[in-house]
């Protein structure tokens, strides 16, 4: 696994911040892997727990904040939009709209842990008119929980993932040891791609149960 173990040690904060950043924007990418993954390594002082942290809250806020904006300006057209090209286009204002009107603006707490959600309620915050101070408050107690659930997750199953990752990392070497080094950067990061969306599945079937 030494090999993954490097790449992920190097580029760990990068990782992590391009996987949430685009997770809240809205681009399926596999934010929760990537956190978990990062989690594991920082277990054992690989990373930086506090780092990844921070880089993780960062790019949540970022994401947020930018729809945050969007809605103020455009309304509920932007939350149509997200809505048109969510899984659920159907009962995605719905959910949202009653999400807020059951929790307030302490929906932002929990907006993040829910699939379709948490791009959308941004948003729908800027377009009914909550204040920017009690948004950025609420989002970032919201990406704090968020952010530390994944990497605390990858803290309590490290040795799991490194099992994962060893194994992807034997199955590599039977395929390609002769290859160029290019070559093997580029199926060092396929595997953990790879491993990123094994993870996904996993959560994603976990939260099904």
């Amino acid at each position: 696994m030494e090999d993954i173990g490097n790449l992920i040690a190097v580029h760990g904060l990068v990782l992590v911040f391009a996987s949430v950043l685009l997770d809240q924007l809205g681009i399926p990418a596999p934010a929760i892997p990537a956190l978990m993954v990062a989690g594991a390594f920082a277990a054992d002082g690989r990373l930086s727990t506090t780092q990844l942290f921070a880089v993780g809250v960062i790019a949540t806020l970022i994401a947020n904040c930018a729809w945050y904006f969007a809605g103020r300006h455009y309304g509920n057209r932007v939350i149509k939009t997200l809505c048109r090209v969510s899984l659920t286009p159907d009962t995605c204002v719905g959910k949202t709209q009653t999400l807020f009107e059951r929790w307030g603006t302490s929906a932002l707490l929990i907006a993040n842990f829910l699939p379709g959600l948490s791009t959308v309620a941004p948003p729908l915050a800027g377009a009914i008119g909550v204040g920017w101070f009690r948004f950025l408050f609420f989002s970032t107690l919201g990406a704090f929980l968020w952010v530390g659930a994944g990497l605390g997750v990858g803290i309590l199953f490290k040795e799991q993932i490194k099992q994962l990752l060893a194994m992807l990392e034997r199955m590599g070497g039977c395929c390609g040891s002769g290859s160029r080094r290019g070559l093997r950067d580029l199926h060092r990061i396929q595997m953990v791609g790879a491993a990123s969306v094994f993870l996904d599945a996993a959560h994603v079937a976990h939260r099904r149960r």
